[in-house]
């Protein structure tokens, strides 16, 4: 039987999410962060130019921006969230160390209000997922960039769901193949449902709370996640000249550019 992709499903939004994933990075993940190489950084070293403003959309904990600034002192960075508590880890832990480095809320659909014709270079680290309306996006992303500019991105891929082994068994016996959970879930669960049984530790039986957010969130952003094809669609009709997409080494995932 041939496998038909899932319709795309946006995030629930849940601050109970946000906060267990910057906690469990906070307390098992910050030592590994600073000195690892950005996803994008292979990309942008060749496509970076001799000057220039860097703006990151949806920088999360800032650890990218932090390699960006670090890797290119020359230039100046700023890194947006539209997550206060993003904006408040990626501070405490990184936005003293580099004179080149500052970081802000701002939100990716109003971006062009602060940044019109500025950057010489924007990045997009894991953001496109986050998003309900990528088109939105991607043309504030264009009328913020510079004539030429540039856009780097790295994002899960939809298409690639399958290639996640394993079934979890929810509540009530219904077993689920990882690759689909989040649409059967839907089946059976609201979201609301959905995210109460997860916290009280009900939806996946025997993994304490910490592992089934977090695996949780991994199928979420899966779910919510583009395709190439939507990608390439998308950038062509904001307005951006040539754009290029390319399958990641690291599974499920591809990076790109695109240009104006």
């Amino acid at each position: 039987m041939k496998y038909q992709l899932p319709l795309r499903i946006p995030e629930p939004k849940d601050p109970r999410l946000e906060r267990a994933f910057f906690d469990y990075i906070e307390a098992n993940m910050l030592h590994d962060l600073p000195p690892k190489k950005a996803q994008l950084g292979g990309l942008l070293l060749d496509l970076m130019p001799s000057s220039g403003f860097v703006l990151e959309v949806g920088c999360g904990t800032g650890r990218d921006a932090f390699w960006y600034a670090q890797k290119f002192p020359s230039h100046r960075v700023i890194a947006v969230d539209n997550y206060p508590n993003a904006i408040s880890f990626a501070k405490k832990h990184y936005g003293t160390r580099l004179p080149n480095l500052e970081f802000r809320i701002d939100d990716i659909y109003e971006l062009a209000r602060g940044y019109k014709d500025q950057a010489a270079i924007i990045l997009a680290s894991d953001t496109f997922h986050h998003l309900d309306n990528i088109e939105d996006a991607l043309a504030q992303i264009f009328e913020s960039l510079k004539t030429p500019g540039t856009l780097l991105f790295s994002d899960l891929n939809r298409e690639d769901l399958l290639k996640y082994p394993g079934t979890l068994v929810c509540e009530d016996g219904v077993e689920l193949q990882v690759g689909e959970a989040m649409h059967l879930l839907r089946t059976h669960y609201s979201d609301n449902e959905i995210l109460n049984k997860l916290f009280s530790g009900a939806l996946f039986p025997g993994e304490n709370i910490r592992d089934s957010v977090l695996n949780f969130i991994l199928l979420m952003s899966l779910v919510a996640a583009y395709t190439p094809s939507e990608l390439y669609t998308s950038l062509k009709k904001v307005g951006f000249k040539k754009s290029l997409i390319v399958s990641s080494d690291e599974k499920g995932r591809y990076l790109g550019y695109a240009l104006k």
